[in-house]
């Protein structure tokens, strides 16, 4: 799953997101997010897997999950 967030009150949806998707079952999501006001946190603040800083970044980390 992918999140981009342009501004900062998007900043605490993203970060329900993995909770939401748990409750769905759909544990094993990788999520990557992105975007101005995402690529400002880590990681570990905005519960995803990775923040890229910009396409071709999300696009190299989610390639080497593949390997």
């Amino acid at each position: 799953m992918l999140a981009s967030g342009l501004i900062s009150p998007v900043v605490p949806l993203v970060r329900q997101l993995r909770g939401l998707l748990r409750e769905r079952g759909l544990c094993n999501v990788v999520v990557v997010a992105g975007g101005a006001a995402l690529k400002q946190c880590t990681a570990e603040a905005l519960n995803v897997d990775y923040v890229a800083r910009d396409a071709f970044d999300c696009v190299h980390f989610l390639e080497g999950l593949r390997r």
